[in-house]
C-alpha cells in the first residue's frame, strides 16, 4: 500500500512538472519510460523475495 501511494506521488510530481512546463514532453516522456522501468524492475524483485534477498545482500556488501 505504502508504495503505491508513493509511486502515485511520484507520478503526480511528473505531471505537475509538465504541465507548469518545467520540463518539455519529450523529457516527460523519458522520464516517464525510467520511472516504469524502475517500478518494473521493483515489483518484480518483490515479487520474488528470493532475488530481492540475494541483491540486497550484494548492495550492503
Amino acid at each position: 500500500m505504502i508504495v503505491r501511494l508513493n509511486q502515485l506521488k511520484r507520478k503526480s510530481g511528473l505531471n505537475l512538472h509538465l504541465k507548469c512546463n518545467y520540463i518539455s514532453p519529450e523529457k516527460g516522456r523519458e522520464l516517464y519510460s525510467i520511472y516504469n522501468q524502475i517500478v518494473s524492475g521493483l515489483v518484480k524483485m518483490i515479487k520474488s523475495e528470493r532475488k530481492l534477498v540475494n541483491w540486497l545482500s550484494h548492495v550492503t556488501e
